[in-house]
Formats: structure tokens, sequence, C-alpha cells
């Protein structure tokens, strides 16, 4: 779990992933992210997406057919951690072309209390226009949420929040690809992403 705090230079990895990255003699490309063994399964989590103009409108944590679904939990007022994760996904996808269209971006807020739809919107669309706006309902959602991708988060005393600050690549069965470690180059993220969209396609 990395703290949100107000100096990069603070923040640190808590904690190693399962699996380091996959490979080798599977004749697949080797993704610079880490691949859990087992992989995990977060296909049934539904959350609501309140971009959309149906309150509580539940969207299923996984992409369409021939498609990904990047995922990452956090909080519209992280100082660092979140800006630089959310901005960094996005050069990445800039990267990419007209691959980037099939690419998919679910923001989890922690903070479901503070982060209203308006917040979330406002925030999150600094990045990306079309992402998917993730509040849960209740806290017992969250929970299950955070228990389904193995993340943490953890309100301090000053309003910040400790939380997990790896990002998640679902595919269209619910199932985690590959995990990317917080400071993790746009340039990596490109390359997983390509390597997985061939995979899907």
């Amino acid at each position: 779990m990395t703290r949100c705090s107000r100096t990069l230079a603070g923040c640190a990895l808590i904690g190693a992933l399962v699996v380091a990255t996959a490979c080798g003699s599977s004749g697949k490309t080797a993704l610079s992210g880490t691949v859990r063994s087992p992989k995990l399964q977060v296909g049934s989590v539904l959350l609501d997406d309140v971009r959309v103009s149906t309150p509580g409108t539940p969207f299923p944590m996984h992409a369409r057919r021939g498609e990904l679904l990047v995922v990452f939990f956090g909080y519209t007022h992280c100082p660092d951690i979140c800006p630089v994760t959310l901005s960094g996904i996005r050069v990445a996808l800039g990267r990419l072309g007209a691959d980037a269209r099939r690419v998919e971006i679910a923001f989890v807020t922690v903070d479901p209390a503070h982060d209203t739809p308006a917040v979330l919107r406002k925030f999150v669309g600094q990045f990306f226009a079309g992402a998917h706006l993730l509040r849960p309902a209740s806290a017992a959602q969250l929970v299950d949420a955070k228990r389904a991708f193995l993340v943490t988060s953890k309100v301090q005393m000053d309003g910040s929040i400790d939380h997990s600050s790896s990002v998640a690549v679902v595919d269209a069965h619910g199932t985690e690809l590959v995990e990317w470690p917080y400071g993790i180059t746009p340039a990596s993220i490109a390359h997983d992403l390509r390597a997985l969209l061939a995979e899907a396609a």
C-alpha cells in the first residue's frame, strides 16, 4: 500500500506481488507488469457507474469482447499517486493510436463519502473523456470490490488515504491479465497493452 503524500520521494511500494513478469517458454510477448498466479477473477464485481445518465446503473468489471479494461482504485483529493498514475495511462493510450479505442478506463473511488458524481466527473475528466466512474453504494460494496482485486485502503487522521497504487488490466472474461506498479513508465504500459490487445483480437 502506498501513502498518498505530498512528495513523490516519500512514496514507496510496500509488499510484492505474487509473481514477476510472465512469459518465456509460452511464446507470448513478455509483459512489463506483473502477472498473478493464479490470476484474479473479478468479473462478478458490480459497481455503480456515475458517468451514465441513469443513477445506480451497475458496471460489470470486465471488458467488452476484443477489448481491455484498465482499473484503478483511488480518490479525487489524492495529492500525487492518483494524478500521476492517471496521467501516465493517458500518455500510454496516446501511443496506441487507433487501438486506444479498444481500451476502457474504470476509476474506482475508495472515498465515496467525498467523491460525489460531480467531483468524480471533474477529476477524472481531466485525464479521460469517457472513463467509467465507479462509486460503491455502500461500505460493504467497497470492501467486496477491494477484496476481489486484492487492494487495500485506509483513511488516516489527517483525512488522507493510504491505498494500493497498482493498476489492473482485465479482459472480457473478468480475468486480471496483468498489474502495473506505481511508477511504471507510459512506454511499458503501452507495450503491455499492445501485446494484450493482439491476444484479445
